[in-house]
């Protein structure tokens, strides 16, 4: 069940980005270098997301973790 929630949420996610810049050129009014700038801070915030994703598990606590899961399902 969990596969297939993470699916339907990344083909949500996936879908919006492609249509943001067509949104924004066609009801916005922008070009498409002005909508291309517009979505480069989402682009660079997921880079820099990849590159933290393979040093942060190795300097957090996953007792903590596990235990907010712990009281999160509860």
């Amino acid at each position: 069940m969990g596969t297939i929630c993470i699916t339907v949420m990344n083909a949500i996610l996936l879908g919006s980005l492609a249509m943001i810049p067509q949104f924004m050129q066609t009801m916005m009014g922008y070009d498409a270098f002005t909508s291309g700038l517009s979505m480069m801070p989402r682009g660079i915030g997921c880079m820099i997301g990849l590159f933290l994703n393979k040093f942060l598990p190795e300097k957090q606590m996953f007792e903590l973790l596990h235990l907010l899961e712990f009281y999160y399902y509860q």
